[in-house]
């Protein structure tokens, strides 16, 4: 069956706003901090059969232009979907992060100054001279 020059345009247009849309999802996971590589090389292959469906088009190969399309966009099915998946682990990650990083630092600059304040007053009472000052 062969595609007409409308239909591999819709199919190309489809696949754009799919590459766009997991484009954002990969950006807003970035943001919240989850790694990301192994979805990048996922939209660089679906981009790069998208650039070759606009090649096919270009050239008046509408055929070779839908299917490139169509592979484009079944490539990122279920992309965008699992970039969130990411994005909600990476804020997750990162609230444990800041708890561990800020939270656990003040605990151990507080038990520190404690401490401090604890071997100094046993030290004080061991070396103090009887009736006087140290």
């Amino acid at each position: 069956m062969a595609a007409s020059e409308e239909e591999a345009l819709s199919k190309i247009s489809e696949a754009e706003n799919a590459v766009r849309s997991a484009y954002d999802a990969v950006l807003k996971a970035e943001e919240a901090g989850a790694n990301v590589a192994f979805l990048l090389n996922g939209l660089n292959e679906a981009g790069m059969l998208l650039w070759k469906a606009h090649m096919a088009y270009d050239m008046g190969d509408f055929d070779s232009a839908f299917n490139l399309a169509n592979l484009s966009k079944t490539e990122l099915d279920g992309f965008v979907s699992e970039a969130s998946i990411l994005a909600e682990t990476g804020a997750q990650q990162s609230y444990m992060d800041f708890m561990l990083n800020v939270v656990g630092s003040l605990v151990g600059a507080v038990a520190v100054v404690c401490g401090g304040f604890v071997f100094w007053f046993f030290l004080k009472r061991k070396y103090e001279k009887p009736g006087g000052v140290a």
